[in-house]
């Protein structure tokens, strides 16, 4: 176990291991609700990143979900509720509490250390948008993306259109979100250029874990991991 200098900060909605030294696994905990963000989660994993980029003895950090989910956005049932309503949409549930975006992670920029999604199954919406803001993302053979709340007539504003945009291009980003498209993790990586490999889901850790570990072997050249 790596001897951190900050106290780790307590988590109920994430878990947080160190699957390697100077690696952070941040896992988002929620697999019953396919790892959809509540306003604690949002919260708890902002803490965590806030803490991962001050802890001098960590380097990179991977992000991936339990269960069958990487993450499936916001509860958007919530919002058309609120909506059907006229409330006063909650910000947590859709637009997001922070400078950092949805998640504390879509438009997190100011990071000096790596971000490596390892998306285990589906990353919708703000999932989505997540995973277009990670430095690296390997993708098991079983995940899939999608803009799903476009069919609602709802849209994430949290970074991923713009990302999306300047990876794939113009025509390809209006076909994924005005289509609500179910991108598949082969064509992410074969046609939308947003995953680094595809890999099978019982060897994704492994292979998140060796690029973590070529990242961190070069680190010492300009750190003092």
């Amino acid at each position: 176990m790596t001897d951190f200098s900050l106290p780790i900060p307590p988590t109920s909605t994430i878990a947080l291991s160190f699957p390697e030294k100077h690696v952070l696994l941040l896992t988002f905990n929620r697999p019953k609700a396919l790892n959809v963000l509540t306003q604690t989660m949002e919260e708890e994993i902002g803490r965590a990143m806030d803490w991962f980029e001050k802890e001098p003895s960590l380097g990179v950090v991977i992000v991936t979900g339990a269960g069958p989910a990487f993450c499936a956005g916001g509860d958007i049932k919530a919002v058309l509720r609120q909506i059907n309503v006229g409330a006063e949409l909650v910000g947590s549930l859709f637009y997001g509490t922070t400078a950092n975006g949805f998640g504390a992670l879509s438009r997190r920029s100011k990071t000096t250390k790596p971000i490596i999604a390892a998306v285990n199954g589906l990353a919708f919406g703000g999932g989505m948008e997540i995973v277009l803001n990670c430095d690296i993302v390997i993708a098991s053979e079983k995940a899939t993306f999608g803009a799903v709340e476009t069919s609602k007539g709802l849209v994430g504003i949290h970074g991923g259109i713009p990302r999306l945009s300047r990876i794939a291009g113009h025509q390809l980003a209006s076909e994924a979100y005005l289509m609500s498209r179910i991108i598949s993790a082969q064509e992410a990586y074969e046609r939308f250029h947003f995953v680094n490999r595809v890999v099978p889901l019982p060897n994704l850790l492994n292979e998140v874990l060796e690029t973590a570990r070529v990242i961190i072997e070069r680190l010492p050249r300009r750190s003092k991991l």
